[in-house]
């Protein structure tokens, strides 16, 4: 059998292994929404393996095309973006769903799933293009379109999940949804920094952060209420990390 191919960064994937591990796997179980050919769910089996622990008993995997999965320890099912998850409630410790959600049409219906389908105390992990990083800003500044995001068919058939980027979630709104799917609990984290991003970010924060400062005067004036509620996400918007890093992961303990 060929080598399993990540389907997004490999880093990106080594980031939410860690946390995983962190909170421990070998008693709970997990899906992977959107596990493409079996990556990452290949990565956490050879940990379990390891363990003493039956990979098929822990991991669980659907995506729109399963006959791309390759890790066999486990089976893949289909899922309709459309139509929801084919798990009941409550299921799993973990979900997890790794640059996946920019691919779909409804953005704010699939978290409202992954919040259905974790149980009570459980964590969910989303990871998506970092579209505030310096280097998006700047090509949105004169194209008009983030990096990684273009121009897509208007007179094609769309379907509900897209080979191609169609919705662009910042940090701020992918972390909106998550509130309003139920989250108790919200936390922003990122990959890597791109070097690139951290020169620009350099040359460019000084500005960036006196024109954030008169615009959060004018909030507090206008709206202290909302501001003060969305501290937790505001405070992420122009720190350095979200100006220089390629992958925003939120995390959300229902």
């Amino acid at each position: 059998m060929r080598e399993i191919r990540p389907y997004s960064c490999t880093k990106t994937n080594q980031k939410i292994f860690d946390f995983i591990i962190q909170n421990g796997l070998t008693d709970k179980r997990l899906l992977d929404v959107g596990s493409g050919e079996g990556y990452f769910l290949q990565k956490l089996g050879d940990y379990l393996s390891l363990q003493g622990a039956s990979p098929a008993e822990h991991l669980y995997a659907c995506d729109l095309n399963p006959s791309f999965h390759q890790y066999r320890e486990i089976s893949c099912v289909p899922f309709d973006a459309r139509k929801g998850l084919p798990f009941v409630d409550d299921g799993f410790d973990f979900v997890t769903s790794i640059e996946v959600i920019e691919h779909l049409e409804n953005a704010y219906g699939f978290v409202h799933e992954l919040h259905r389908v974790t149980k009570k105390g459980g964590k969910v992990f989303v990871t998506t293009p970092n579209l505030l990083n310096i280097n998006s800003r700047l090509r949105a500044f004169h194209s008009g379109f983030a990096l990684l995001f273009n121009p897509l068919p208007l007179r094609e058939k769309v379907p509900a999940f897209c080979e191609g980027h169609i919705h662009p979630l910042n940090l701020y709104y992918l972390g909106y949804a998550f509130y309003r799917a139920g989250f108790c609990q919200v936390r922003i984290h990122y990959d890597r920094m791109k070097k690139s991003g951290a020169f620009l970010t350099l040359m460019f924060y000084p500005l960036i952060r006196l024109a954030f400062a008169g615009y959060q005067a004018r909030s507090k004036r206008r709206m202290r209420e909302i501001f003060e509620e969305n501290q937790p996400l505001l405070k992420e918007i122009n720190s350095f990390a979200a100006l220089t890093a390629r992958t925003v992961i939120v995390e959300g303990v229902k």
